[in-house]
């Protein structure tokens, strides 16, 4: 049990700086677009954004940089839990009929279970909200 624990962690660390690395190289993008045309959207005297329609920001668009780390924090945390599912499943198997450990493997895939219901409703929340800016 310690060892998926660790390994989960060890996920995490190593997927936290791919994501919000994207996020600050694509905020540099973002700069680079503005400073190179003056600050001016050169097609209608505004003021620099990434595009004027919704969903096309780079950071927060449709195929922005949020979504992609949405996306890739819903597939983590439904891995995770599909291996606590496992572990929990063997877990009963292998608990011989003692109470305790049945209980045990009944809470790791119960709260495995609701671990998977909270993420999607979470990503459908950020889906929700990504789409109104």
């Amino acid at each position: 049990m310690k060892f998926l624990r660790r390994l989960l962690i060890t996920l995490t660390v190593l997927a936290c700086p791919l994501v919000f690395g994207g996020v600050v190289a694509a905020a540099g993008e973002f700069n680079d677009v503005c400073n190179n045309s003056g600050g001016v959207n050169t097609s209608s005297s505004t003021l620099c954004t990434a595009n004027s329609s919704p969903n096309t920001n780079p950071i927060s668009g449709k195929d922005g940089i949020l979504h992609r780390a949405a996306e890739i924090l819903a597939f983590l945390t439904g891995v995770a839990s599909v291996i606590m599912i496992i572990v929990g499943g063997l877990k009963y198997i292998l608990a011989n009929g003692d109470a305790s450990s049945i209980n045990s493997a009944r809470n790791t895939i119960l709260y495995a279970l609701v671990g998977l219901l909270i993420a999607l409703m979470a990503q459908a929340i950020i889906s929700f909200v990504l789409n109104r800016l």
